[in-house]
């Protein structure tokens, strides 16, 4: 019986053991984790996802309307154009003066 004790001794401090540096991988994975998500990554990947677009989409209807966002749609959209077409033309003008 006494044999019998011993073995069940040994396996629990073996389970104690292996829960320990369980615990300790956790802890370290945990740490490694925590310091690899900045709130400028977490930002970032919020907004590049569909479901964000979807709502903020959503919640510009809702409280501006459809004719409103669709008129505040088409100037941004105008303006990037106009900011695109200045850069290309900036951009050739430099080059023109450069040779």
């Amino acid at each position: 019986m006494n044999a019998r004790l011993e073995s069940l001794a040994r396996e629990r401090q073996a389970l104690v053991d292996r829960s320990a540096l369980c615990r300790m991988q956790l802890r370290r994975e945990a740490f490694a984790l925590r310091n690899a998500v900045t709130w400028k990554r977490t930002a970032i990947a919020t907004a590049k996802a569909p479901v964000v677009r979807a709502l903020a989409w959503s919640v510009a209807l809702s409280f501006l309307g459809v004719g409103r966002t669709t008129r505040v749609l088409a100037f941004a959209s105008r303006a990037f154009l106009v900011l695109r077409i200045a850069r290309a033309t900036l951009g050739y003008a430099s080059e023109r003066f450069k040779s």
